[in-house]
């Protein structure tokens, strides 16, 4: 990170699997879950590009990206999904038709069902530490870790190559 001088080093230290190929089940700390995760949906490594993004907000930004951070019933998850609305723009439809558990949130055409107001923020009005064009390279690494369908999700690999994670003088 632009922070130190050296190379990023990521560790999982509480949920490490050596799996190949789709997974199920709820797993990662609620905090930094990924929406398919929350919604049920076979998931794999993708996940944890998801939890990379987040965790570069929370040390960046010295908080949590997402307010709700208790996911126990539908009204929290409802909050959270109403929370990446806001930041991430909405979910696409494909992504929405791999989970039955969608529909609780969603109609079939991707429509939210207002069971929870959408806050009116940004990741840009969000980030609170960079200024101008500074911003630019963070938050691009944030759309890119935090989208909704996990295949468009950068591998690790290509992350490492990312502007904001290299710095200027890479």
């Amino acid at each position: 990170m632009p922070l130190t001088g050296g190379e990023p080093v990521v560790a999982d230290l509480g949920e490490a699997r050596i799996a190949e190929g789709k997974q199920t089940g709820l797993i990662m700390p609620s905090v930094y879950r990924a929406p398919d995760v929350m919604l049920g949906m076979p998931w794999d490594n993708k996940v944890d590009i998801w939890a990379v993004g987040q965790m570069a907000w929370t040390l960046f930004e010295q908080g949590h990206l997402f307010k709700n951070q208790a996911l126990e019933n539908d009204i929290q998850h409802a909050q959270r999904f109403a929370e990446m609305i806001s930041l991430l723009g909405p979910p696409p439809v494909e992504f929405l038709r791999r989970s039955e558990e969608s529909l609780k949130f969603w109609d079939e055409n991707g429509n939210w069902r207002d069971s929870v107001r959408i806050p009116e923020q940004s990741l840009e009005s969000r980030e609170s530490r960079l200024e101008g064009s500074n911003k630019i390279p963070f938050l691009n690494f944030l759309r890119k870790t935090l989208c909704w369908l996990p295949e468009e999700r950068p591998t690790a690999e290509e992350l490492l190559f990312d502007e904001w994670l290299r710095g200027d003088d890479y």
